[in-house]
């Protein structure tokens, strides 16, 4: 294929990629959506909604009924169902199958049939407004939606940094199809015929997340270490298929409330073991057969997902296995909900931001940080305070004014505290290395002026470079007449002699402070001069990094500042060398001039004699 033709392809390839960037984002608002909608549901703050005395968790398939038949294990006094004649342990049947499975809007009409001995009667119910939700009994769900609204949030920032490549687009939208707190839709109950379409959205949705990773994981072992499936990959097309159409007959039977809906769940259950198993396989190999520089980032990536893995299982278990029902309602859940929601994607985004696994076009630097940490920070006290006012029991004016009192003290004499050990452990988690390396850069600069000669010097210099620079090429030039000629060091690309009328020296010269070059054209990335006054007598070509990250600001600065520190030594060790080689030729002078005077004195005696 021609140069043309695999450019056309690459063209191409990116224009897909990006098409399905667009549709995974659009996606993922779906999903990010539909968290927003329950945490307003669990917090009571969702706009029309509505009761009848029992939602989706009260009712129970029933086979002995038929489509749509549910044993309602508890109902509350009072309420509509209730008022109807249903009790506690009765079996009613919907009009339509699906609305035990979804929320209900205030004043909506429901029709059901209630058994009566061997007889059913028909009746209907008018939804009243949804009671007031006790903030104590839902604060286990709204921590529960907060962490899964985050790891959504985490595989949107993916998504949209990913530029439409594969492996980080799949790792992206598996977070946030995994952020989907329930297949049940969250939205538009006043609607009950659109259920059915966002019904199924949500189920694909569901279904998708183990496809998802286990996808995401082959192909980040295929990045990491070359594998090849080879025939392999057509059984794991044919089971992806399989556990797809299991996937949709426990929708179907959730849907239309049958009691298969049991049985197809735990064969959905033990379908995805392999799946997991599968995943950590690949991720390991993946880990195992990658070169030892890069173990070290993709060992963050592995246990990222093993612990997503684990907390999937344990709230599969907590939810089939120990028969809890409610979401967030049982600690363990809510462990695994904490591991997925926090642990996990903080090590993704440590492994991101800070290693660079993908490189999502982030430029990390301290004030990034630090304005992020604040935030979180503020954010954390604020939740503090909101749940103090709510789960405090405080009566009277004068106290609750006390109470806030106290907490606005407490806020001023202990955020910056907080804030400064935060930051302190951040410093160290984040940019360690950078401060050792620059520590590196600055002691060797320190060190400078005790070097005695000139190639040692130059070459200290390229080492130091290459070392602060990640391992980039680098090569010192000095100046010899009008041109530069390289003294030590090499960059690819870079001629061993470099023309003043260079643009970028020109410009180096007109402007003497590091800077970048765009093209590359010289093959470097990076030039910083030596300046003696207002003269260029030297420079430093830097190349691309190893990792193809950019050069931060910072780190050019610092490159610059070295450059011209050990520039001027080596001015400086110039001056002396040529101090030194007039004195030698003083003295040779003075030597000369002796002999001369002594040939002159024995002349003379011959010429007298």
């Amino acid at each position: 294929m021609s140069g043309e033709g695999r450019a056309d392809k690459r063209a191409q390839g990116a224009g897909w990629g990006r098409f399905w960037q667009a549709l995974a984002l659009i996606f993922s608002l779906y999903n990010i959506e539909q968290a927003v909608e329950a945490m307003l549901w669990d917090t009571g703050h969702q706009t029309g909604a509505g009761y009848i005395g029992a939602e989706h968790t009260a009712f129970r398939p029933m086979a002995e009924c038929g489509r749509g038949c549910v044993r309602v294990d508890r109902v509350d006094p009072g309420s509509p169902l209730a008022k109807a004649g249903v009790a506690a342990g009765g079996h009613i049947r919907f009009d339509r199958s699906w609305d035990p499975s979804r929320h209900i809007a205030a004043g909506e009409r429901l029709g059901f049939t209630i058994e009566r001995g061997a007889r059913w009667t028909h009746r209907e119910v008018l939804a009243v407004a949804r009671p007031k939700v006790d903030a104590k009994a839902s604060s286990a769900y709204v921590i529960y939606d907060l962490l899964t609204l985050s790891t959504c949030l985490f595989g949107v920032l993916i998504l949209w940094r990913s530029g439409g490549r594969k492996t980080p687009m799949l790792l992206g939208l598996a977070l946030t199809c995994f952020g989907l707190v329930d297949s049940r839709p969250q939205m538009w109950e006043e609607a009950p015929q659109i259920f059915l379409p966002f019904f199924a959205i949500n189920s694909t949705d569901y279904l998708f997340i183990f496809i998802l990773f286990a996808t995401f994981s082959i192909a980040f072992a295929g990045e990491a270490a070359k594998l090849r499936l080879g025939a392999l990959k057509y059984v794991i097309a044919t089971y992806f298929v399989a556990f797809f159409a299991v996937g949709c007959w426990r929708a179907y039977s959730e849907y239309a409330v049958l009691p298969s809906f049991d049985a197809a769940s735990g064969c959905l259950e033990i379908m995805t073991y392999p799946l997991y198993a599968a995943s950590l396989f690949y991720m390991y190999v993946g880990w195992k057969r990658s070169g030892r520089s890069e173990r070290r980032r993709y060992r963050l990536m592995l246990v990222a997902f093993a612990l997503l893995v684990l907390s999937q299982m344990v709230t599969e278990f907590v939810s089939w296995g120990l028969g809890v029902q409610d979401y967030g309602a049982d600690p363990l859940e809510l462990v695994a909900a904490t591991v997925a929601g926090v642990v996990a994607p903080a090590l993704f985004a440590y492994g991101i931001l800070r290693h660079k696994v993908f490189d999502l076009g982030f430029a990390l630097n301290r004030t990034l940080v630090y304005g992020v940490v604040s935030a979180i920070l503020l954010a954390a006290f604020g939740l503090i305070e909101w749940a103090v006012e709510h789960f405090v029991p405080v009566e009277g004016r004068e106290k609750n004014a006390l109470v806030d009192a106290a907490i606005a003290v407490g806020v001023f004499l202990t955020f910056h505290k907080v804030r400064d050990v935060v930051e302190h452990v951040i410093e160290r988690l984040f940019f360690r290395r950078w401060q050792r390396s620059e520590a590196e850069l600055r002691r060797f600069v320190r060190e400078a002026p005790f070097v005695t000669q000139a190639p040692a010097l130059t070459k200290a210099l390229a080492r130091a470079l290459t070392e602060y620079a990640e391992g980039a090429e680098a090569a010192v030039y000095l100046a010899e007449g009008q041109e530069y000629v390289r003294a030590i060091g090499d960059v690819a690309g870079a001629p061993a002699r470099l023309d003043p009328d260079l643009s970028a020296l020109v410009s180096l010269r007109a402007d003497p402070k590091p800077m970048e070059l765009q093209d590359h054209a010289s093959g470097a990335a990076l030039i910083a001069p030596m300046v003696n006054r207002n003269e260029v007598v030297g420079l430093a070509l830097l190349g691309p990094k190893p990792s193809g990250s950019d050069y931060r600001p910072d780190e050019i600065e610092l490159i610059g500042w070295a450059t011209r520190q050990v520039g001027l030594d080596l001015h400086a060790l110039k001056v002396e060398q040529l101090e030194a080689t007039a004195a030698r030729q003083r003295e040779e002078i003075a030597h000369f001039e002796t002999r001369v005077d002594e040939l002159r004195l024995v002349l003379g005696a011959r010429a007298s004699a």
